[in-house]
């Protein structure tokens, strides 16, 4: 799990299962990752789709935002 997430998640109070873990363990671990990266392809989503720019230079600007926002959260492409 990314540490920003797993620091995010620790923000909020939800428990990230150190390991050694069991099935359950993981299972839990792995929904609130999942949980996590969703929000942010949404986030970057909306940023795709809903920013509109005016040319080209500002265009490479709002990609690199969008690729540094899931590089920062650990999001693969």
């Amino acid at each position: 799990m990314n540490e920003r997430i797993r620091q995010l998640a620790k923000q909020a109070c939800i428990t990230i299962v150190p390991e050694p873990f069991d099935d359950a363990s993981r299972a839990w671990n792995d929904t609130m990752e999942k949980f996590a990266q969703l929000i942010v392809r949404e986030c970057a989503e909306h940023l795709e789709s809903s920013v509109l720019v005016p040319n080209s230079e500002h265009s490479r600007v709002k990609w690199k935002c969008i690729r540094e926002i899931k590089e920062h959260f650990g999001v693969e492409e």
